[in-house]
C-alpha cells in the first residue's frame, strides 16, 4: 500500500538532499554500507522519536532547507547547527517537533557543520517530486523528546579540536609514524565516497606497492595525491596503503569538519 506524502521539502540543487539507511551484509557483492555520513547524528534524532535508530533519515549538505507539512507528523531535526523556525518561529535541533499540514519548518545553512538530517517518526522514504512518505502508520508521541546534540555531551571523552583518533591498519609500519601528525587541511574535494585531504605528499613507493584488499569505512587510504577518508560509500576493494583506521566516533566528527580544517592523528 503507497503511503501519502507528510512532507514536501525544497533545496538549491547543490544541497542534494537524499533518504539514507545503513544496508549491511553485501560489500561481498559490491556495495558499500552506506547511510548517514555522520551516524551518530542520524541516529540521535530517530532515537528522539523513540524508534529504531537505523531507520532512514533524510540526508542533505550544508545550504538551506524548507520542509512543508502534508499531513500531521513528528520530526527532528539535527547534524551540522543551524537556525531552526517553524511557522517563521525559533525551534530547537534535537527536539521532538510535531507538525500539522500546511506548517512550515525553515532550515538555515549551517554554521560549524557540512551535513544536516531530518528523521520522522515512522521513518520515512522518497515517493517522488521531492516528496517524503512515512514508512510505517505508528502512534505520535504524548511528549516532547529532547537532547543536546552527541558531540556536547560527549565532550568529556572527545578528542583535542582537530585531532582525530585511529587504530592501526592493514599496512600499518613505522615508517608510516611521521605522517600521523601531518599537517592536513580537509580540501573541498569531498563527497560520501571519502574525504580528501591536502598538506602533505605520500611518496609513491609508499602507498601503491601493495596487493589490493577491502576496505571499511574511515580507512584512511595513502595515494599519491595525498591521503583519503573512506566513507559510507567508498569502493569496497583498494589499491593504496591503508596505514590507520579512524574510529567509528571519529569518522562521525570528521565527516562535520568544513573544508579548510586544518587536523592531525593520533594513534590509540
Amino acid at each position: 500500500m503507497t503511503r501519502p506524502a507528510v512532507l514536501h521539502w525544497q533545496a538549491p540543487p547543490h544541497a542534494r538532499p537524499r533518504v539514507v539507511a545503513r544496508r549491511t551484509g553485501r560489500q561481498a557483492q559490491g556495495i558499500a554500507p552506506g547511510g548517514p555520513l555522520d551516524q551518530c547524528s542520524a541516529q540521535t534524532c530517530n532515537s528522539l522519536l523513540q524508534q529504531d535508530h537505523q531507520l532512514p533519515v533524510l540526508e542533505w549538505d550544508m545550504t538551506e532547507l524548507h520542509l512543508t507539512c502534508l499531513q500531521p507528523c513528528q520530526v527532528v531535526i539535527g547534524g551540522a547547527p543551524r537556525q531552526v523556525l517553524v511557522q517563521g518561529q525559533p525551534a530547537l535541533r534535537y527536539h521532538t517537533l510535531s507538525l500539522q499540514p500546511g506548517m512550515s519548518v525553515t532550515l538555515g545553512p549551517a554554521c560549524g557543520g557540512v551535513v544536516g538530517y531530518v528523521a520522522v517518526r515512522g521513518g520515512i522514504g522518497e515517493c517522488g517530486d521531492r516528496r517524503l512518505a512515512c514508512l510505517s502508520a505508528i502512534a505520535p508521541l504524548t511528549r516532547d523528546y529532547r537532547r543536546p546534540p552527541w558531540h556536547t555531551w560527549a565532550a568529556a571523552w572527545a578528542p583535542p579540536a582537530g585531532t582525530l583518533r585511529c587504530l592501526p591498519g592493514p599496512e600499518w609500519g613505522e615508517q608510516w609514524r611521521p605522517f600521523l601528525k601531518g599537517p592536513y587541511q580537509v580540501s573541498a574535494n569531498r563527497d560520501r565516497r571519502g574525504i580528501r585531504l591536502t598538506g602533505v605528499t605520500i611518496p609513491p613507493s609508499l602507498s601503491c606497492d601493495i596487493v589490493s584488499g577491502p576496505t571499511v569505512d574511515g580507512a584512511v587510504q595513502m595515494t599519491p595525491h595525498g591521503p583519503i577518508i573512506l566513507h559510507r560509500d567508498r569502493g569496497t576493494i583498494g589499491g593504496y596503503a591503508r596505514p590507520w583506521i579512524l574510529i567509528p566516533t571519529d569518522l562521525n566528527i570528521a565527516t562535520q569538519l568544513p573544508t579548510n580544517t586544518p587536523l592531525t592523528f593520533t594513534l590509540l
